[in-house]
């Protein structure tokens, strides 16, 4: 992920839709970002706008870090896929399956958040920091019960 080495994130995320792929800001700005507002709404703001008029149309989505990456694969949506890739010495891909759902699953959403902590000192609010980030999914079985998914990247 080209932005990266700008970022104060260890990961960023990537959709991958069919006809489009929405990727995180490295500041984590929302794409109607306000710099006079007192707060601004993260990056995936824009993920949720566009999977809310597209949501049949997602492939996957990733967490993108320097050499590693984890994909929640819903190109077969009905059946979610939970994987990593690592890079290994002289460019060569580790590929290993992490979770297979099951069960066939509808209305499958995507689960995506960072465990956060921030130091209070006198008063004041220090600098938070991510603790890990969770990745995964959400869907109804056929007896209409949530089924969910997550793992945490560390």
């Amino acid at each position: 992920m080209r932005n990266l080495e700008k970022s104060k994130f260890k990961y960023l995320w990537r959709a991958n839709f069919v006809k489009r792929t929405i990727t995180q800001h490295y500041e984590d700005k929302y794409s109607r970002y306000n710099p006079d507002a007192e707060w601004n709404p993260s990056s995936f703001r824009d993920f949720q706008n566009y999977f809310n008029n597209h949501s049949g149309e997602l492939l996957s989505f990733e967490l993108v870090g320097k050499d590693k990456k984890y994909t929640v694969d819903l190109s077969r949506p009905w059946c979610p896929i939970i994987y990593s890739d690592e890079e290994g010495r002289w460019g060569s891909e580790t590929h290993t399956l992490l979770h297979r759902e099951k069960r066939p699953l509808s209305n499958v959403r995507i689960i995506y958040y960072r465990n956060m902590e921030a130091t209070i000192i006198d008063g004041v609010v220090g600098e938070p920091r991510v603790l890990s980030y969770v990745i995964g999914y959400q869907g109804l079985d056929k007896n209409g019960n949530n089924r969910q998914k997550t793992i945490t990247v560390i």
